[in-house]
């Protein structure tokens, strides 16, 4: 049989099954494809909705945090009051404004302050559920707060109908002391939320209960099919006609019982789609398929068949004859033509310039290439290669990969030898490596292993880029990152606190003009000027407050000029502030001679020393000789910079206060006078010169203030 007819007897054949093929492939996997693609996005719209419940949900956690991390709520558990009670204004109209059908209040032993429902749509109370009690007693999942875990939210069933509890111990305002008592929102599962998840999802939502009868079918094929589930898979998908698709999910409540099903309903667009591409797609495929054969024959006859013959008999005839001097002609300037000058200067060249145009362009590669043989060895290196680990060419023959690496697991010769027998399998093996020049530098590279067959020997070729400038840039990429983090998390204490400690004032006026307004109907005027007294001491109290942070927003914002002082200077300029309070007290000071002088902004490196001082002579509690050292203790490692202190012989401070004295409104004794942000100025004066403050101390023995400054020599200042 001629080549013209093999040929087109296997174009033929190759075409017809080729179309079959195809339209059987294409409609077992496209349709498949477009039927996981549609579950995968059911799944991912129906885990959408639960995280939007569970995101709405979530207000009530914010609303609790607002009464149970407080002060006054704190003390309220304890010691009940009823003004306080009444100050809440826990009203039907609250509980609208917080979307909540339930607002509990617990003391510390767990019996309710106030307990009450509403009906968010008429304002009207609602009869307390009898299994409520349940869940409000000690050793409940809702009540089992800890220091570390004071908030407890999730879903509960009161009389089979689903709500959403945000659970909060009572803590102080800063977070601190032992859980007690508890604060609780809770909120139906009713047809507004279900209404506000559909809006939010523009898609159709609708739960139902596990214990409803008759259950619809889809509800109980579903509930079966994720009972049975192994907990991978919490979404159930099924298509229950050619329009809609539907998935299915437990929310569970808080002792991790399914609590409702969820049921989300999309249209089947993804499946629409689909078939109709899989429509277009057939018909184009015979339509192809067609005149791709009837195309194909043509121009194979006419440009290659014809061609490839007159070319392949004059072959023949050069290996018949042996004389490797005739050339073969064909005419055109298509690929069978540049075949036959490419056979011609194949035959002039053969085996004559093959190995060094093989090394030259091994050698203008960027990259180190190695060529290794079956056993390890080294039998090529190019150039690059020689630049990259600080060999020669002959020295490479002696070595192995081994001796090119860290020498440290994961980077050692058996480790080497395993990433090659894994490249022998025929899947090149791309893997980062540690590697270590001839003078012992190590250096990251990214290595590319392949298993190679040349001239029936077997080999590897492996080539090696160095990554180090790209490892470097990760690693500064992650630090940034980390830096980043930190500085949120700062600014979101930062502010929380300042709403908190801000709040407290507002309270107390809030209340004593409720009292003003009783003792002034009523004539008492003592009453009167004491609640007069009291509005003005908290207004007074926010004032410092705000001076004090507006202080502390301009640290590192508004500077002066920095110059060189003498620390001695800095010392004296401090004294003379708080010279009234060391005579009050009596208080020594004692002065190290010759300190060093510093770098920076004059005022506020004195209002550092001011502030460490004034706080030494404030703690002295009943010291008989209070006394007050400042001076120098040595220079830090890092940098050569003084380190200078404060040192009292005070009360001290506990171990476990040490950093936390360092924050806003952080008092260890609220009677005394100040607001608790003079520790966190210095801390921030400190750090934008560069340096840093910690203390040491341990109670009745005193504290000592440390903190770095930097010195900079005239000369440097000058450049």
């Amino acid at each position: 049989m001629t080549l013209l007819k093999k040929t087109l007897l296997v174009l033929t054949g190759a075409v017809i099954i080729s179309t079959f093929g195809i339209y059987l492939a294409s409609r077992i996997t496209l349709l498949r494809g477009y039927e996981k693609i549609e579950q995968d996005d059911t799944r991912a719209n129906v885990l959408r909705v639960v995280n939007s419940y569970y995101d709405q949900s979530r207000s009530l956690n914010l609303v609790g945090r607002g009464y149970a991390f407080w002060d006054d709520m704190y003390h309220f558990v304890e010691v009940p009051d009823p003004a306080f009670l009444a100050l809440l204004g826990l009203t039907p109209d609250l509980f609208a404004t917080h979307r909540a059908n339930l607002i509990v209040i617990l003391d510390v032993n767990y019996q309710p302050l106030f307990l009450e429902m509403y009906d968010l749509k008429t304002l009207t109370p609602l009869e307390v559920p009898s299994d409520l009690s349940h869940f409000l007693q000690p050793g409940s999942p809702l009540l089992a707060h800890t220091v570390e875990q004071p908030e407890i939210s999730g879903v509960i069933l009161l009389a089979g109908r689903p709500m959403y509890v945000a659970s909060l111990a009572s803590l102080r305002t800063d977070f601190t002391g032992d859980p007690r008592g508890a604060v609780v929102f809770g909120r139906y599962l009713d047809e507004e939320v279900l209404a506000n998840l559909s809006e939010a999802s523009q898609l159709d939502v609708s739960a139902s209960l596990l214990d409803e009868t008759p259950m619809p079918e889809d509800i109980r094929r579903a509930s079966e099919w994720l009972s049975a589930a192994d907990g991978e898979e919490t979404v159930y998908v099924q298509s229950l006609d050619q329009h809609t698709v539907f998935g299915y999910t437990y929310i569970s409540t808080l002792d991790r019982q399914p609590g409702f099903l969820l049921k989300v309903a999309m249209p089947r667009k993804i499946y629409k789609q689909g078939l109709e591409s899989f429509r277009y797609f057939a018909v184009l495929a015979g339509v192809g398929g067609l005149g791709f054969l009837l195309v194909s024959i043509l121009l194979l006859q006419r440009f290659v068949l014809s061609p490839l013959t007159i070319l392949n008999r004059q072959i023949s005839q050069i290996r018949a004859s042996g004389d490797h001097s005739q050339r073969v002609t064909i005419g055109g300037r298509d690929e069978l033509a540049n075949l036959g000058n490419t056979i011609n200067g194949m035959l002039e060249s053969i085996e004559k310039y093959s190995e060094e145009w093989i090394h030259t362009i091994f050698d203008s590669v960027n990259d180190a290439i190695f060529i290794h043989a079956s056993d390890g060895r080294i039998l090529y290196v190019n150039e690059t290669a020689g630049r990259m680990y600080g060999y020669t060419r002959r020295e490479f023959a002696s070595l192995d990969a081994g001796s090119l690496s860290a020498g440290t697991p994961p980077y050692t010769q058996t480790e080497a030898e395993q990433w090659l027998n894994q490249a022998r399998t025929g899947q090149p093996q791309l893997f980062e490596w540690l590697a270590k020049t001839r003078d012992g530098r190590l250096f990251w590279t990214e290595v590319n292993a392949r298993f190679v067959q040349l001239r029936q020997e077997a080999l590897y070729l492996v080539t090696v880029r160095d990554i180090s400038e790209r490892k470097k840039a990760e690693a500064e990429r992650e630090e940034f990152i980390v830096e980043l983090e930190n500085r949120n998390a700062e600014l979101e204490r930062f502010t929380y606190t300042v709403s908190h400690d801000l709040k407290s004032p507002l309270v107390t006026i809030n209340g004593f003009l409720g009292y003003l307004e009783k003792d002034s109907r009523a004539g008492n005027i003592g009453r009167l000027q004491n609640d007069i007294q009291r509005i003005s001491d908290a207004v007074g109290r926010m004032r410092r407050l705000l001076d004090e942070l507006l202080e502390l927003s301009r640290i590192g914002r508004l500077a002066n000029t920095s110059e060189i002082i003498p620390f001695d200077s800095l010392v004296q300029d401090a004294l003379n502030n708080v010279r009234g309070r060391l005579e009050e007290r009596g208080i020594k000071v004692i002065i190290q001679p010759d300190l060093p002088a510093v770098f920076g902004d004059r005022q506020r490196l004195t209002e550092v020393l001011q502030n460490l001082i004034d706080n030494a002579a404030k703690f002295m509690g009943n010291q008989q000789n209070p006394q007050i050292e400042i001076g120098q203790s040595g220079k830090d490692s890092e940098h050569g910079n003084p380190i200078f202190y404060v040192r009292d012989n005070g009360i001290g401070i506990p171990v476990e206060h040490h950093e936390r004295i360092f924050g806003l409104f952080n008092k260890l004794d609220s009677t005394s006078d100040g607001t608790g942000i003079g520790l966190a100025i210095v801390k921030r004066i400190v750090e934008v010169h560069g340096g840093r403050t910690w203390v040491e101390s341990k109670p009745g023995n005193g504290a000592t203030f440390f903190f770095i400054l930097p010195i900079v020599r005239p000369s440097e200042v000058a450049q």
